[in-house]
């Protein structure tokens, strides 16, 4: 559903075990014909005391997990320079979903400014006070504006001014300085009940918008880009509590069409039952594609942001030798059992 990442990592020729696992998986739901396939590779060789087996987990954690493990595997093995920040340069993951995030800090007294910049494969974004208000309804893009606003920085989050060499009130703000080719956006839906002591669940519905914008600034930030995503898929937490329910997937196929991933179970889905899920059915973690780039932006910024062109499957003959090896006997028959 990703099309530029498993290009990229269909095509690969790293040798890294982590590399080699996905590469199957993809390959496998790509060209078999066998109704359903099981990640059980991919899941036993990251076998993590983070995740134990049989657990609750958190999807978005787990992403991070394996993309990170992706990206160790690809330095490992000298496919990327381990300290090079080069876009030319970035590994399959960080090619497809990486962007720059720059904090913003200012002194309200002496109006020094210090900047931090940061790379990130995932916007998290958090709710508004409501209140334990669980009726108040968001828009992805009205929670994108909520985050990216200005925060003022006093009591005990003053500001460490270099300048002043005191703790002064400040200003906070984080902007993008270079969108990535395709978000991933977690919405932190973890909440405190004081009167309880207990951890919840945030239950407020939030509608996901067909498209999104996100203001990307320059290095001086005077100048600024609007980036337009589409988007693609949606992971749904169902349950009432953030230590139990289910996981599943909602994502558009090549012909447009919203598809429900359950397990095992699969089924096609109309654009008005996203907006009718039940309460217990939540957004938890959504994907957008950049889709077109709008405003001033220099040669350089238009080339980092430059949305994705529509690109066909690879077909079976462009795959490397080892895993057309791999697929060839299973196009028709059993999956293999990627041992």
């Amino acid at each position: 559903m990703t099309p530029d990442f498993c290009r990229n990592l269909l095509l690969s020729e790293c040798p890294a075990p982590i590399v080699v696992h996905l590469q199957r998986l993809i390959a496998m739901m790509h060209y078999s014909h066998y109704n359903n396939v099981m990640p059980s590779s991919v899941l036993l060789f990251r076998n993590n005391p983070m995740f134990p087996a049989g657990e609750q987990q958190d999807c978005s954690e787990y992403l991070a997990h394996l993309l990170n493990s992706l990206n160790d595997g690809e330095r490992t093995e000298g496919f990327v320079p381990a300290l090079d920040d080069q876009v030319h340069n970035f590994t399959i993951a960080d090619k497809s979903f990486s962007g720059q995030l720059t904090n913003i800090y200012k002194c309200l007294v002496c109006s020094h400014e210090s900047r931090i910049q940061n790379r990130f494969r995932e916007l998290q974004l958090a709710f508004p006070d409501c209140g334990g208000n669980r009726k108040e309804s968001f828009t992805v893009q009205s929670l994108i504006e909520y985050n990216s606003a200005s925060d003022i920085l006093d009591g005990d989050d003053k500001y460490a001014c270099p300048s002043c060499a005191t703790y002064c009130m400040g200003e906070h703000q984080t902007v993008i300085t270079q969108g990535p080719r395709n978000l991933i956006i977690t919405l932190k839906r973890f909440g405190y009940d004081k009167a309880t002591h207990q951890h919840t669940k945030l239950m407020n519905k939030v509608y996901p918008n067909n498209t999104i914008t996100l203001t990307q600034y320059n290095s001086t930030m005077h100048e600024v880009t609007i980036l337009v995503y589409r988007l693609y898929a949606i992971v749904i937490h169902d349950g009432g509590t953030i230590n139990s329910g289910h996981y599943y997937a909602l994502a558009r196929d090549a012909e447009l069409r919203w598809v429900r991933f359950s397990d095992d179970v699969v089924s096609f889905m109309k654009c008005p039952e996203i907006r009718q899920l039940r309460t217990r059915d939540t957004a938890h973690m959504l994907f957008y594609a950049l889709s077109a780039v709008k405003g001033t932006a220099s040669p350089e910024d238009k080339e980092n942001a430059m949305p994705l062109s529509p690109e066909e499957p690879l077909v079976l003959e462009e795959l490397p030798a080892g895993l057309l090896d791999f697929v060839k006997p299973y196009l028709g028959g059993q999956p293999p059992s990627q041992s």
